[in-house]
């Protein structure tokens, strides 16, 4: 098992202490297959020393945690012990304790900065950056989970097309779909789905709701965890016989996106990917209606390092794990958006899925 807590530490080049409070970083360090939802634990670390801080009902849980991962366990009756102990690592040297901005609430940085005056620091959690290169076992979960989302979207649509007749709602099919994951092992959602038939799939986060499915556009956003790791995938399908207009734009779409994925081969950035998805919907015309960026991170989380920052130069390193989702949003009419996840390995890898062709996607009633 890798011990993600020495491959912080060899990162780590201050004489800070770090403390990790966000729960999913947590959970990343110590390996484990879920995702906490709350901060009931922390790490403590520098480049020579890291600390597991429990409250004493979790001892004999993190014991065992503690042992496998080489870290010190520290045990805390309350928050004043936490203080206290903080205050004594601080006062070891030319030392502050780190504390991220992205996970810390006023009131508790409000408490700390009390305890521990001019010894902390707001900061970057040093962790972000280390999930977003993936090792083989957290590419093998986003693959596995990615193809199961997969087969919940296929056995998502024959419920759709055999039980037409009974007036199947947004909500209806979002409820199947959720249902169907968790027949698959998957009780836990990356999100939750978007369905979105006819006009409202003009908004890409659309909740579903009681409108009945007619013919015409669906567009199907859907994704689950397992081990810990999440998914992605959309498609837009269109129910009977699609217009011409229809038919250019989603060819368009689809063009887009594989553009962008063979142009991702070779990108240094996921800006890069964005700016020629913009590019070649200029020449349609369309660039407008593309209303958000080309793609975003995927692993622990459904939305992580890297985004599409043009201030980011570099953030298509190797086995960097992350989606490509062209879209283009009539205003009235309708949207279309194709999604994928692209592994960017040595040789760049698309998660194969669910198929995007033209006649894959029309449900034939």
């Amino acid at each position: 098992m890798i011990n993600r807590v020495l491959k912080l530490q060899k990162k780590i080049k201050d004489n800070n202490y770090y403390l990790i409070t966000n729960p999913v970083n947590f959970s990343y360090l110590l390996n484990l297959n879920y995702n906490l939802q709350e901060k009931e634990a922390y790490l403590l670390i520098s480049k020579n020393e890291a600390y597991l801080i429990t409250p004493l009902m979790l001892i004999n849980y993190y014991k065992n945690l503690c042992n496998k991962n080489k870290i010190k366990l520290k045990t805390i009756t309350n928050k004043f012990k936490l203080f206290e102990f903080l205050k004594d690592k601080s006062n070891e040297g030319q030392t502050k304790i780190i504390i991220d901005k992205l996970s810390i609430t006023l009131t508790e940085f409000q408490i700390l900065k009390k305890y521990l005056t001019n010894k902390l620091k707001i900061g970057t959690d040093p962790t972000e950056n280390l999930r977003q290169i993936k090792d083989e076992t957290e590419i093998d979960n986003i693959e596995k989970a990615q193809k199961l989302t997969a087969k919940i979207l296929a056995k998502s649509i024959r419920f759709l097309k055999n039980n037409w007749h009974k007036n199947i709602s947004e909500d209806d099919l979002a409820c199947y779909i959720a249902e169907t994951a968790a027949k698959y092992n998957c009780p836990k959602l990356s999100f939750d789905p978007v369905v979105a038939s006819g006009i409202n799939s003009t908004n890409p986060h659309h909740r579903p709701e009681q409108k009945i499915i007619k013919s015409g556009v669906l567009l199907i956003d859907l994704g689950v965890n397992y081990n810990g790791y999440c998914s992605d995938l959309t498609r837009t399908f269109f129910i009977g016989e699609p217009d011409s207009e229809f038919k250019t734009i989603y060819d368009i779409v689809l063009k887009t996106l594989s553009a962008c994925r063979n142009k991702a081969k070779t990108a240094k950035n996921l800006y890069d990917l964005h700016t020629e998805a913009v590019k070649l919907f200029s020449k349609h015309n369309l660039s407008q209606y593309f209303i958000h960026s080309i793609g975003h991170g995927v692993g622990r989380q459904i939305h992580e390092l890297p985004f599409a920052d043009k201030k980011d130069k570099n953030n298509l390193t190797e086995n960097t794990v992350f989606t490509l989702e062209p879209a283009v949003y009539l205003k009235n009419k309708f949207g279309i958006r194709i999604e994928d996840i692209i592994i960017k390995t040595k040789i760049l890898k698309e998660i194969r899925s669910y198929p995007k062709n033209l006649n894959d996607i029309i449900i034939k009633l």
